[in-house]
């Protein structure tokens, strides 16, 4: 059985931009590097992710195709990029260690808020078929069952 394409157009993405990097440093990189602030690293990453992604969804969907991709080459191509700039850069990373529990609690938050959207309508009615209080605040014909002890509850 031979293995699918799944995830493996990263892989030619990656070396694709490794090549194009490679060349820029070797043409045009100047004597002396520049260094981006700190905070640049630290918040510019993500906010670079929120308009692609808008892209992507709503108005050029990615097609994984090396050459046709645009929308897929901004997001990656910029987040391959915040990789480079932060990857010999101790003071981000002893940043990121000294705040890792937040960044653990926020990625928490957004994991479970991409659940509840990727749930969408029909979760949320599932959910409520499921659940007998919630089913109680939901049917406002509840013929004063919300002031009964709820069995399920019990």
């Amino acid at each position: 059985m031979l293995p699918t394409w799944d995830h493996l157009w990263f892989v030619v993405y990656l070396l694709f931009y490794s090549l194009g990097l490679a060349l820029v440093f070797k043409v045009f990189l100047p004597r002396g590097r520049t260094r981006l602030p700190l905070w640049c690293l630290l918040v510019l990453p993500g906010i670079w992710l929120c308009g692609p992604n808008v892209l992507i969804q709503e108005v050029r969907p990615v097609t994984w195709a090396l050459f046709n991709d645009w929308a897929n080459h901004l997001c990656w191509g910029g987040v391959f990029a915040a990789g480079v700039a932060c990857a010999g850069r101790e003071d981000f990373w002893e940043r990121v260690r000294q705040g890792r529990h937040w960044l653990l609690v926020l990625s928490a938050g957004g994991l479970v808020s991409r659940a509840l959207r990727q749930l969408g309508a029909n979760g949320i009615t599932a959910l409520r078929a499921t659940s007998s209080p919630v089913r109680a605040l939901d049917d406002p014909g509840d013929g004063g069952r919300m002031n009964r002890p709820d069995r399920g509850l019990s």
